[in-house]
């Protein structure tokens, strides 16, 4: 007799999922010793099963980790985006664009050199990360590329005026 088809959620779906993978999980950290073990006294055939999958299909696994690396950056820059902004859409601050593509995080006290010294960051997916991973923390916003030239360049003049 069959077994009757259970229909799930996309909810309920993913839990089971992130259940399976916690089992999964915690069955490799209490076999980690035998998991390394087994890869230690294997090494050669693992390295070498890797290369030649990798030979046959190195085009192919390269372009799925560009899509997957994309799709990764753009995901972050869109809860970082949607954090710094006023009404939880990604949208600037000054004048209420809301094309992600022309958004950006602006240091609201004009700090983003001494951030740079302080962790090393360059490059906004390196911001992204580090802000996710510290829970957004404060002195940021979302602005369009044009105001925060515009800023910038308020802030040019005030410091040559005096």
């Amino acid at each position: 007799m069959a077994r009757p088809k259970i229909n799930r959620t996309e909810q309920e779906l993913a839990i089971l999922h992130e259940t399976k993978r916690q089992r999964e999980r915690e069955r490799y950290y209490a076999n980690r010793e035998l998991y390394r073990q087994k890869y230690l006294d294997n090494r050669d055939t693992v390295l070498l099963r890797s290369r030649v999958r990798y030979d046959a299909k190195g085009d192919e696994i390269r372009a799925k980790n560009v899509v997957y690396g994309q799709k990764r950056i753009a995901e972050l820059k869109y809860e970082a985006l949607k954090h710094y902004s006023q009404n939880g859409t990604p949208q600037c601050v000054c004048c209420g664009i809301d094309d992600i593509d022309i958004l950006c995080l602006d240091h609201i006290n004009n700090n983003g050199s001494e951030e740079i010294r302080k962790y090393g960051l360059y490059g906004s997916t390196k911001l992204y990360l580090r802000l996710k991973r510290s829970n957004y923390s404060e002195g940021y916003q979302t602005l369009c590329m044009n105001c925060n030239w515009k800023k910038e360049i308020l802030r040019r003049r005030e410091l040559h005026n005096g």
